[in-house]
Formats: structure tokens, sequence, C-alpha cells
């Protein structure tokens, strides 16, 4: 039968197809036997039973309907390709940086074998050319000194498959380094792993390694450097959480814990008074999500800037800063080459929601389907009697327990999400992450679990998402300016800070190093009090029926906070309205002095004035339902652009 143009665009609506191309090749090789997009909607119609409820019986009428227009998930990838990386490229800038290496230009020859990694290409031909690299580099480290990085890259040459019979001297040159640093002990094992490699490949153990092996044995084999594990020397360690003292909490500040109520929901409340510039919150993602566009400039596991000496994946285009990263997001599958069939956007929720689930295995929703996927909106508050400790496994838990607004969900909507549902499935079988035969099509019982686990995800990350940022112009740091120039780089869910309610107007102010994030007071907050986070939509620059109009379409509410409730300016519409505000002589001279500290490169220490200065612009709690004046909100954006540019050079050592 012969599909009209209107009926192929609702059937590429509904679908979750965004080329007509493809829908046109579909059609062609797997009639899905409609007649017409009256009958279509009505079938739509017909399993969308329960709109909102993810239910077995739906998904598989949905599975039926779908999965022959999937079948064959390569049809969909775009093949990974960069024309600026090729493997002769790469092995032309190497043969360059040995010549340079033998004329002792060291520096050049380490720049040299830095390009020939990154033109690697995304093949698994490039493993052992890479691995060359990698080891050359490390022997150019090893001649300045810059033992860290050498070791370092001599791990990177193993990892990617350095030749098995050449990978003695690995072993030597590392035992060397581990001498020099005063880790005898393991420098011996290093040196039995050298002669272990030499002889089991037929060769000779050379004298000057035997001589070595005898030195070593008329010394001591103690470790001179037990104050500091050989990670924490590497910098491999930089990812260490940070401890807040919270007995229930382990993101959140001392005081701080989670409350629930029928209006605000969950919510989170201090019982001790929090000064200004305080750290209230500190915590990594449970899932994160660099885009794309950000592939070669920012780490895609832990979202730092990269530097010269990144490591390039063999499966993506994507970099990493460190091995440990690279191993780290290596656990999971990346569907991103199928985006123009999972549909892309900013918040990037379905990639997000994939990578979630395949942080465990697929029979953890099977096992505990009736546990893990049971919707409770109290879990994590004081009102949930099945929580104690918020550790990583109740964090999991928690993504499951999202406000999703199911109510707000129209039919299109929900077709989609079960076409992508159906789509990721697809995937995931194809990634070997759901086990199956290639016969059996059918939809099975895990399929079923994951899928709902997927569905509950995807709904529910659309409003609990953070967006993450990082400064786009370093070189901003010259001068305060009003706005901190920053970019969204990617999304990431956040299992303590999501419990934290919106106002356009809040009592903190938040950061982003990398992936991590950052909540700091922005003013003195009293016992009993709220902590609030913006999302987005704030007073000082978006009036206020812009704010109510946004933050009802993507988050399905209408704000009574302070600010609009009573309506608060614009930045520019502000007024000196405070009577209690810091004088304005003080005022003005530790204006001064921050600026200095700041044209000092002295950020940290700038941010502490800053923060000494809001303390003293809030004196009681009552002044606290004013509207905000324009000296406080000064000091405030100072002290944000000091914070943000501190973290930003931080990460950049």
């Amino acid at each position: 039968m012969e599909f009209s143009t209107e009926m192929k665009k609702k059937l590429l609506e509904l679908s979750g197809l965004s080329n007509m191309k493809d829908l046109e090749s579909i059609i062609k090789d797997k009639n899905v036997n409609l007649k017409g997009v009256k009958a279509y909607n009505e079938k739509i119609k017909e399993f969308m039973e329960t709109p909102g409820v993810f239910n077995e019986k739906t998904f598989e009428k949905v599975w039926d309907l779908f999965l022959q227009d999937y079948s064959d998930v390569q049809n969909y990838y775009e093949e990974c390709k960069d024309e600026s990386r090729s493997i002769q490229k790469s092995v032309n800038l190497r043969t360059k940086g040995n010549e340079a290496y033998k004329k002792k230009c060291l520096e050049t020859s380490i720049n040299l074998y830095s390009d020939s990694i990154k033109a690697i290409p995304p093949s698994e031909d490039g493993s052992e050319p890479l691995a060359l690299s990698f080891a050359n580099r490390s022997a150019a480290f090893y001649e300045i000194k810059s033992f860290s990085q050498s070791l370092n890259d001599v791990e990177a040459a193993l990892y990617f498959n350095y030749p098995l019979d050449k990978r003695h001297k690995l072993y030597e040159r590392r035992a060397k380094i581990l001498i020099q640093l005063g880790f005898k002990s393991l420098a011996k094992k290093e040196y039995e792993k050298a002669v272990e490699n030499i002889q089991s490949h037929g060769g000779k153990v050379s004298e000057n390694l035997l001589k070595a092996m005898d030195d070593f044995d008329n010394c001591s084999n103690e470790d001179e450097f037990l104050g500091k594990s050989l990670e924490e020397y590497l910098g491999q360690n930089l990812n260490s959480s940070v401890n807040l003292s919270n007995s229930q909490f382990p993101a959140l500040r001392r005081g701080l814990k989670v409350e629930f109520d029928e209006i605000k929901g969950r919510h989170c409340i201090t019982e001790t008074e929090i000064p200004a510039g305080e750290l209230v919150l500190c915590e990594d993602p449970i899932v994160s999500y660099l885009h794309p566009s950000f592939n070669d400039k920012n780490c895609s596991a832990c979202f730092k800037p990269l530097n010269d000496y990144c490591i390039p994946s063999l499966k993506s285009t994507k970099y990493y800063c460190n091995l440990s990263c690279l191993k780290e997001d290596n656990k999971f599958h990346d569907f991103w080459k199928a985006h123009n069939v999972l549909g892309e956007d900013r918040t990037l929720n379905i990639h997000l929601s994939i990578k979630a689930i395949q942080c465990h295995d697929a029979t953890l929703f099977e096992d505990q389907m009736d546990k893990l996927l049971k919707t409770d909106y109290m879990f994590g508050s004081n009102k949930s009697k099945e929580f104690s400790y918020y550790d990583k496994k109740e964090q999991y838990r928690t993504i499951f327990s999202l406000v999703d607004h199911p109510k707000e969900r129209n039919l299109d909507e929900e077709c989609k999400i079960y076409a992508r549902t159906v789509l990721a499935i697809r995937l995931l079988r194809e990634s070997g992450y759901l086990k199956y035969k290639i016969s059996n099509q059918e939809c099975r019982q895990t399929d079923l679990a994951v899928a709902r686990a997927l569905y509950k995800l995807n709904t529910g990350f659309k409003y609990n998402l953070h967006s993450i940022h990082e400064v786009s112009d370093t070189e901003a740091s010259s001068s305060m300016n009003k706005c901190v120039p920053l970019r969204d780089i990617g999304s990431g869910i956040y299992p303590t800070l999501l419990f934290l309610n919106h106002s356009c107007n809040p009592n903190t102010y938040r950061f982003h190093q990398g992936k991590r994030v950052f909540l700091y007071s922005k003013r003195k907050i009293y016992p009993g009090e709220e902590l609030t986070d913006c999302y987005g939509m704030h007073h000082l620059s978006m009036p206020y029926e812009e704010r109510q109009s946004n933050l009802c379409t993507g988050y399905c509410f209408n704000c009574q906070c302070d600010a609009c409730t009573f309506k608060y300016p614009l930045f520019h519409e502000l007024k000196q309205q405070n009577q209690n505000e810091t004088e304005p002589k003080v005022l003005k001279e530790k204006l001064s002095r921050i600026k200095s500290l700041f044209e000092e490169k002295l950020y940290l220490e700038a941010a502490d004035v800053s923060r000494s200065l809001l303390t003293g612009l809030y004196e009681s709690k009552e002044q606290q339902s004013m509207k905000p004046y324009i000296s406080a909100e000064h000091v405030g954006l100072v002290f944000c652009y000091c914070q943000w540019i501190y973290l930003s050079k931080q990460i950049r050592k």
C-alpha cells in the first residue's frame, strides 16, 4: 500500500525517527500494514490503556508494532569519522618524534608524540600504533624527569597492547622511576616482570638488567614514600569525595536533612545556622553525559578540560584526561551513533537513561522489579521507612522514584517514549548488554523489566536532570565582569541535589568543576529554613511572566517563591533600600580589595573577602523577606565570579 505525505509525517513523529528517507526505507522493506493515519491512531490509543503508567501488556503491543521497524539497528548508526585523524598521519608524526628524540630535542619530541596520539582514528586498528606512541613519549618524559607522566604513559602503552615481546622495556623503565620515587618494593616486582618477559620470549637477559637487579638486592627494599600512595602521586585520586560530616547524606553539610510534605514534596531543611558563603553540598552525578560537540575539548568521563596529553578512544570520537577515566567510561556502551533515531536534544535525556541502565546487570531489574521500580516519592526523606543511609545503592533506587508528572503527558509524547524505549532495548541487545539468541526476536521477561526501568528513567529524568556548566572564556579572569561567561557542556543526574526545590531567588549558588557540583550558601540560612536551588529562571535576569511560563512548560508547576509572590525586580531595577546595609565606604573599600586580589590572580582570597561581605549584608532573619537590593546582589555576583574562576583555574592545573 502507498502512504501519503501526511501519513509518513505522522509515522515519522510517532516512531521517533528524524529522517524521512529512513522512514521511507522502513516502509519499503517492512510495511507496517496500517490502513491510514486514522487506523494508526486508533491502534495507538488502543494499547495506550494506562497513560503515564508502564505495563507489560502495553509494551508487548508496542514491541510488535515497532520492533520490525528497527529490525537492523546497524542501518541507523552513524560511522565515527574524523577526517583530520588517520593511522598514517599518526605514524608520520611518531617518526618525526623519534627523530627529535634522537637529537635530544625532548620537548619537541613530546609534542610530536602527543600529536601522533591525538591523530589516531576511532578504530581497533589503531591500538598498536597508539601503544607505540605512548611508549615513546614515556621515554621522553623520563628523560626530562617528568616521572608521573612517564608512568601514566607506560600504563597506557600496556593497556593498548604494546607488543608482548618488547614489554620488558616498559617494565624496566617503570622500575627505574619507582626507585627514584622511593617505591622500592613495587620496583622490584617490575624488574622481575621484565626478566620473566624476556625469558618467556626466548630472549637473553642483558648484563645491565642483571646488574640493576644485583644492585637492587643489595639495598633496602622498604618503601621510602610511605606517606603517599602511588595513585596519589600520579594524581589519580582527584575525584575523591569531600566529607561534609553529614551522618545520613554524605553530599550534604552537617545539619541538613531531607523532609517531605504534600505541597513541597521532598525538600532540604537545615537544623543549624549556616553562614553566608559556606559549602552546603558537594556531589558527583550518578550518571552524566558530555554533549558530543565537546568530545575534543573535555574528558568524556569527568568533564575536565583536556590538556595536550589526552587519551583518544578507539571506539568513538571521545577523548579522556587519563587512562582511569577511559576505563571507567568504557564500562558503558555509547549509543550516540544512533541519535538520529533515538532523538537528540540538549538535555540528552534518553542517552542518560540508557547509560543509567548499564550501571547494573540486566538481571537486577528482573529480580528486584517490584522493589526497585516501585514509585515512592517519599523515598530518601524523613517519611521513608525503608531508608537509613544514602549510599550509592539507595541513590540508585531514588532515580526510579522521581517526580515525572504522568498526567501532563499527551498521547503523542507517550507514544514517542514507548517507541524509543523499544529501540533502546534493541540497541542494548545489539551491544550485548541484553543476552538473546539471534533467531529469538520475541520480547522476554528481562526485556520487559529493563524496558520498564528505561521508561521510568526517561520520564523522570526530564524533570530532574541538571545542566553541567564550565567557564567558557578562561581569559575572562583578567577582569571582573558582571556575568560569568559560562557554557552548557552536558547533563547529569545528581541524587541529592535533585531533592532541592526551585526558587527564583535561591539562597544558594551552584558551581561545577568538571562534572562535580558545589552548592554554596548565598546568605545566612537559619534553622528550619529550606535550602533552595535555581533551575535557570532567576528574577534578576528574567521577567516574572516569562519565568512562570518556562517553569510551567518545563517543570509543570507554578512558582510561588518570594520573588514571584512579591514580584521582585530585575537587576537593573534594583534600588539600595536596606537601612542596615554595610556602610558605602566600607563596601567600596572591600570591593576595591577584591578587585586587587583578582588582578593578582588570588581568586580564592578574593572569594573569601566577598564571602565575609555577604555575611554582613544580611543581619536578621526578618530582612530575608525583603526585596533584594543592589549592593547585596553585586557582592553576590562578585563572589560567584571569583569562585567560578578559582574552580576553573584549579581544574586546569
